[in-house]
């Protein structure tokens, strides 16, 4: 548990014994021009060579799993580049919005190498969990009486009242 949230907060947490950034699997076989005539408009990933492309640069091996890695329907890597492209997907709220950089720097690959880090390792990290938790579930369970449950007293174990629901601004007394 600990490495992984080392590994989430980016090595502010639970960095004991550990150096960030990790080091990195996934190399740039092929640079990501920083020139403002070629910044990505692109991206995609071919499974086979296990290659991650950004516009003309390239980076490999993305294991397939770090790539379609998701967290409630939401694909972080994917995601992220979508927002560094020259067209960045997203709302545009404010004319802060329109403030983009004019071309892709090299602290954007160091980044782009830390997060598909972090997921390769998350996915390593997930599949230990697995193994671990149903090692737990398959151990004996523990009793009432061992966790010392049958000594709260009724009025405790009772479901705990609801919050009052939005009323429009009025004020909702319960009963």
């Amino acid at each position: 548990g600990s490495e992984l949230l080392w590994l989430h907060t980016y090595g502010e947490r639970f960095g004991e014994g550990r150096s960030w950034p990790p080091s990195f699997r996934a190399r740039v076989v092929a640079a990501i021009p920083h020139d403002e005539e070629r910044y990505p408009k692109d991206f995609g990933y071919d499974p086979e060579t296990r290659t991650l492309r950004v516009g003309e640069g390239a980076i490999a091996p993305v294991s397939p799993a770090a790539w379609e890695y998701e967290v409630s329907g939401w694909k972080p890597l994917q995601k992220w580049l979508k927002y560094r492209m020259k067209a960045p997907a997203g709302k545009t709220s404010s004319p802060l919005d329109q403030i983009r950089p004019r071309s892709w720097s090299a602290r954007f690959t160091e980044e782009l190498l830390e997060l598909i880090e972090v997921l390769e390792r998350t996915v390593e990290l997930n599949r230990e969990q697995a193994h671990l938790f149903e090692k737990v579930l398959a151990s004996p369970l523990f009793t009432n009486e061992e966790l010392g449950l049958d000594d709260i007293p009724e009025d405790l174990r009772k479901a705990p009242t609801p919050p009052p629901q939005n009323t429009g601004g009025r004020v909702r007394l319960l009963e």
